[in-house]
């Protein structure tokens, strides 16, 4: 692919977040392989953010 940008595919991102917050345990890792400049990545994040709430999301995060 030759371009990025944030909220591309946000369907696919929007179904990845329902399916990794079924089984939630507190803690969570994601890799993007691929990401580019990091907007998909971001996204990631952002959606995240808004499923959890701010201080579920907050506790949550460790930046690697």
């Amino acid at each position: 692919m030759a371009f990025t940008y944030f909220f591309r595919d946000i369907q696919v991102i929007d179904l990845a977040v329902k399916y990794l917050l079924q089984d939630f345990k507190g803690s969570l890792k994601i890799w993007d392989a691929g990401c580019a400049m990091g907007q998909e990545t971001y996204t990631i994040a952002i959606v995240l953010a808004e499923k959890l709430g701010y201080f579920g999301y907050k506790n949550n995060l460790r930046n690697r």
